[in-house]
């Protein structure tokens, strides 16, 4: 696992792990304050959108997860899912360029978050899959709530 410690890796972090790379982006933080209300999704959906993506000819060795907290995404995931790169607010990459190079992934899984959402929707559809989960919040679909990417 390396980390991305500064604006100018983000070219060299997408040309060392491939053009076609896996985004994940994992909200920890806030969310686990107020399990009630949001929830956080949980690791079986990251599995298993894995293996949707894997079925659409990702490469799931080319994976970046995107995160709020590093050091709880690794307990989070553990063994579970091998990761190339982490991108959080350690790696030094602004809010936006964090959001553009997710937007710029091949295939694109979403956590039940509004800044998920926009690296979907600022991706072009064309190039980028975007998987995102059914429940937004408690009892709240994606749906209903109008965060469904279009594409």
């Amino acid at each position: 696992m390396s980390h991305v410690s500064n604006p100018v890796q983000i070219k060299k972090t997408v040309n060392e792990i491939s053009d076609e790379f896996v985004a994940i982006h994992l909200r920890l933080t806030d969310y686990k304050s107020f399990p009630e209300i949001f929830g956080v999704t949980n690791l079986d959906y990251f599995l298993r959108a894995l293996e949707l993506v894997k079925g659409l000819g990702a490469d799931i060795a080319n994976l970046l997860v995107f995160t709020d907290d590093r050091s709880s995404a690794e307990k989070f995931l553990g063994n579970s899912i091998a990761v190339k790169q982490y991108i959080s607010p350690e790696s030094s990459l602004s809010t936006s360029q964090q959001l553009l190079l997710m937007s710029t992934s091949k295939w694109l899984i979403c956590s039940n978050s509004t800044f998920s959402w926009w690296a979907g929707f600022l991706s072009d559809p064309s190039i980028t899959q975007v998987v995102f989960p059914r429940e937004y919040m408690k009892g709240v679909s994606s749906k209903d709530y109008g965060l469904q990417v279009a594409g």
